[in-house]
């Protein structure tokens, strides 16, 4: 119950703490999303009938229109892992060298917990380590372009292509 979000209001500071960490690595989100807290039944009728709803929207916003399904996985496990590396590294001592570690995020600022450290560690490990093809396979060709490229020119060659720049 210690980091249990339980009012959309309580998600505002990790709102802007991503947003913090995106202008950190020079790719500054221009718009701002909706956060809306809702309940896992919810959002699990959601997932079940409309995939991916809520990630295709993101992207559609960002002008990433009509990936293909890799592609929109990849990006989105890239992201996600790059975040959460740069909230848990500097937490239990370990060496980065992506581009992730080099921002700072305002949520680093506070403390965390040995559970929120145990739990990123946890996230991170399942992304890197996925075996299906689809998010594992997937993380692994936008991993390797973000870390021979860095974030920004690989974003915008799949901006332009709808691929990963290899």
């Amino acid at each position: 119950m210690e980091s249990a979000i339980m009012d959309t209001g309580d998600c505002q500071p990790l709102y802007y703490a991503i947003g913090d960490y995106y202008k950190g690595i020079n790719t500054k989100l221009d718009q701002q999303f909706p956060m809306l807290l809702i309940e896992r039944q919810a959002l699990d009728e959601a997932i079940i009938g409309e995939k991916n709803v809520i990630c295709d929207l993101l992207l559609y916003h960002l002008g990433y229109c009509n990936l293909n399904p890799e592609v929109e996985e990849g990006i989105y496990q890239i992201l996600s892992y790059m975040w959460l590396e740069s909230e848990v590294l500097p937490y239990i001592g370990m060496p980065s060298t992506s581009v992730a570690s080099s921002s700072s995020s305002s949520s680093k600022k506070r403390g965390k917990s040995s559970v929120e450290s145990k739990l990123g560690e946890f996230f991170m490990h399942q992304i890197a380590n996925d075996a299906s093809p689809v998010y594992g396979g997937d993380f692994k060709a936008a991993n390797a372009t973000v870390n021979k490229y860095g974030l920004r020119r690989a974003l915008d060659h799949i901006w332009f292509t709808g691929h990963f720049l290899l």
